[in-house]
């Protein structure tokens, strides 16, 4: 419950950070301790914990190619010679039947032996990390699940791997284990503001198609988390690799709402509609599928005939739950998807830090010039201005919005008029660049007077590129 709304209109907002930290530092000593003897790599800096998994050396193909048959010999000689090749083995595996079987002791050892031993890869030379990938990898995989939940993608797609374990391996948990080191100081955020009855379960589920290079699966993302218009609280998240292969986007949306809903929507409502004093609560499902929506919804889909063989499991658990109130869809614009992050790789760090932002990541600082901190700043400005009436003196307005927004920066420091120009100077990702505000009096891209940014926070006239800086910081 938040707390009551104070005199003066203000609401405090209760905010919740998870700090790991000194787990993460701990992290990067094992690996240091287990790996670096073996892989003696400096750990450098990395803005994203994956690497380019679109080249070809990421494309490894599991096929066995020893049993497949020779193109330059006929099918019936191929045919005699495989049978013959077996024949050879059985005779082989009967003289060595022949000889003194081991003791039970000897049994135990030699299968203990075979199972600790990594099969060899079939495609990619062995790498040399793969007895102390496990010791990191799950070390790696608590700070995920409790406080870190940008890692849970990568700690997934490699823990996958640790018994068909290659070079590339070793570069994957390398570039992780950088970028562990490069965002200690990134935390997750957690903020409520509203009332029992303004909080919303919300669940956002994405689906990449195709995404393994391996195998051709997909890999499914879920976000639960608690919304309002001041709230926004993480609850879980996953990143799980599908079981069958998804022919297209659709089948493998199907695939992650069905995971998503089943196995943390549903179970997360007795919980909340106890805490949050409701008879039942509807499941907002975050989707950017309409073609996914609609199959759910109507329970069929004419142009996908195949699902009936595929999914038809899913697709009828989903629509008699829709049908009985228990989620409903909205439909959520593919940049604001918090589930994409969970599903595929990224190595633009503008993208990352865009996504880690969406699931309440935020690097120490960023939350004060983003976010809830920045709403609430424009909202007293503006409350300021409103109470003024329009009639308050200019310098005084200009003042306050210097003081409101630091990142504001004064030609004239001394007297203020209408046409004074203020440069916005944004931070972050778009620092080199200026945000041009449009006005009578502009001097050139990114120049505005003070009267419009005024005008701009006060509603009266918002230009485009304002309304997007507004929203963006």
């Amino acid at each position: 419950q938040a707390p009551p709304k104070q005199n003066s209109g203000k609401r405090t907002i209760a905010f919740m950070k998870y700090d790991m930290q000194n787990f993460l530092e701990a992290c990067v000593d094992r690996y240091k301790e287990l790996c670096m003897s073996k892989y003696p790599k400096p750990i450098g800096r990395a803005d994203t914990p994956f690497m380019d998994e679109s080249r070809p050396e990421h494309d490894e193909n599991p096929i066995d190619l020893s049993n497949c048959i020779d193109p330059t010999v006929g099918i019936e000689e191929a045919l005699t010679r495989g049978q013959a090749e077996r024949e050879r083995a059985e005779g082989e595996k009967d003289a060595t039947s022949i000889k003194a079987a081991p003791g039970p002791k000897a049994k135990s050892k030699a299968k203990a032996k075979a199972k600790a031993k990594p099969a060899p890869p079939l495609d990619g030379a062995p790498g040399v990390l793969g007895d102390a990938a496990s010791a990191v990898l799950m070390k790696i995989l608590y700070a995920a699940r409790m406080g870190r939940f940008d890692l849970l993608r990568p700690v997934a797609r490699l823990a996958s791997r640790v018994t068909k374990w290659t070079e590339l391996c070793d570069q994957k948990l390398h570039r992780l284990v950088c970028y562990i080191q490069s965002t200690l100081d990134t935390f997750l955020y957690a903020w409520v503001g509203d009332n029992k009855e303004d909080i919303e379960v919300v669940l956002y589920c994405d689906a990449d198609l195709s995404g393994d290079r391996t195998d051709g699966k997909s890999t499914s993302g879920v976000f639960l988390c608690l919304m309002g218009p001041n709230t926004f609280v993480p609850l879980t998240a996953m990143s799980r690799k599908q079981t069958s292969v998804a022919t297209s986007t659709p089948e493998a949306e199907i695939v992650a709402v069905h995971h998503g809903v089943c196995k943390e929507g549903l179970p997360a409502l007795d919980l909340w509609e106890t805490i949050l004093e409701r008879p039942k609560i509807t499941i907002r499902v975050m989707e950017d599928n309409s073609a996914c929506d609609r199959v759910i919804v109507t329970g069929n889909n004419p142009n996908m005939r195949h699902l009936s063989r595929t999914q038809r499991i899913d697709i009828s658990w989903l629509n008699e739950r829709f049908a009985r109130g228990n989620f409903g869809f909205v439909t959520c614009p593919s940049a604001y998807q918090a589930g994409d992050i969970f599903t595929k790789h990224c190595v633009e760090a503008q993208y990352w830090n865009r996504n880690m932002m969406l699931i309440g990541h935020f690097a120490k600082g960023q939350i004060l010039t983003a976010g809830a901190v920045g709403a609430k700043e424009i909202s007293d400005l503006t409350a300021r201005l409103d109470a003024a009436d329009g009639n308050a003196d200019l310098k005084t307005l200009a003042m306050a919005v210097k003081s409101e927004f630091t990142r504001f920066s004064y030609d004239n420091n001394n007297a203020y008029s209408e046409d004074d120009v203020v440069v916005v100077e944004p931070e972050g990702p778009e620092q080199n660049s200026k945000v041009c505000v449009a006005g009578p009096k502009d001097s050139g891209p990114g120049i505005c007077t003070i009267r419009n940014i005024v005008n701009a926070i006060k509603g009266q006239r918002v230009p485009v590129s304002m309304k997007g800086y507004i929203s963006d910081q």
